[in-house]
């Protein structure tokens, strides 16, 4: 492994472990769905969007959500959370046991999403 990857990981690393909050205890966890914060900045089509993939994720129909996702990504490319649902992409392809491609998705959602350490964090663990 390249010394510049070692680097960028551990920086990663070490920033997602600044940014994370102190857990109060074992009863928070990881959850998938996005923030009420991060929903609020979705506009209506895209919220529309984001709703169907959550509803195919919630009946464990993960290659249709990663579908889903990918439709969110073709068809709003500059919205904020871009990057959440590359995420999501990714994590429903994992889910689906699609270990290889899901891989590949993380790796762009780290590539391009880098800054973005609420996304980049769990792609980096679940990768």
């Amino acid at each position: 492994m390249p010394i510049i990857n070692l680097k960028a990981i551990i920086l990663c690393l070490t920033a997602a472990l600044a940014a994370m909050p102190l857990l109060s205890g074992p009863d928070q966890q990881w959850a998938w769905q996005l923030p009420p914060e991060r929903y609020k900045e979705l506009s209506v089509f895209e919220r529309s969007q984001y709703d169907k993939a959550a509803d195919l994720i919630k009946q464990k129909a993960y290659k249709a959500a990663a579908t889903e996702f990918e439709k969110f990504h073709a068809q709003f490319p500059d919205s904020k959370c871009t990057s959440y649902m590359l995420f999501m992409r990714g994590y429903c392809l994992l889910m689906n046991k699609d270990r290889g491609e899901s891989v590949k998705v993380f790796n762009e959602v780290m590539d391009y999403f880098g800054d973005k350490v609420e996304d980049a964090t769990p792609a980096l663990f679940f990768m």
